[in-house]
This record gives structure tokens, C-alpha cells and sequence, in this order.
């Protein structure tokens, strides 16, 4: 039994002339509407940075101990 493996498809586009100029078409996605900061986003986003802050200062502080000790028992 042979099927038929053909797709048929296609698409169409139309260009529209726009008032803006080229440098400022990302001017209207800046503006801000509203002065309201999502506060508990930024307070989630703080917490990671300070949680990953202290398990990179453990893992870093766990190996500077281990080479430390190393250094004090080469030198004893």
C-alpha cells in the first residue's frame, strides 16, 4: 500500500507603510503605562542571587579550607 507523502501548503504576507521611522519602531514596547514594579517579583529575584551567592561562597569556602589544611600538614 503506498501513501502519498505530499504536503500542499503556503502562506501570504502584506507590507504596510508605518508613520515611524526605523530608529524609534521599539519606542512604543518602552513606554511604561504605569509606575507599579512587580515588588514580589523582584524580592523572589534578589532571594536566588543571595541563595546562589552563599553556595557559591560554601563550595569556595569548603575547598580554600581543604587546601588550607593541606598547606598546614605539608608544613608540619
Amino acid at each position: 500500500m503506498e501513501s502519498n507523502n505530499d504536503i500542499v501548503w503556503s502562506y501570504g504576507y502584506t507590507i504596510e507603510t508605518s508613520e515611524t521611522s526605523w530608529a524609534h519602531r521599539m519606542d512604543h514596547y518602552y513606554k511604561i503605562e504605569s509606575s507599579n514594579i512587580h515588588w514580589y517579583q523582584q524580592i523572589i529575584a534578589i532571594g536566588i542571587v543571595l541563595m546562589l551567592l552563599f553556595v557559591v561562597c560554601f563550595i569556595m569556602r569548603c575547598g580554600l579550607k581543604r587546601d588550607i589544611n593541606a598547606i598546614k600538614d605539608q608544613a608540619l
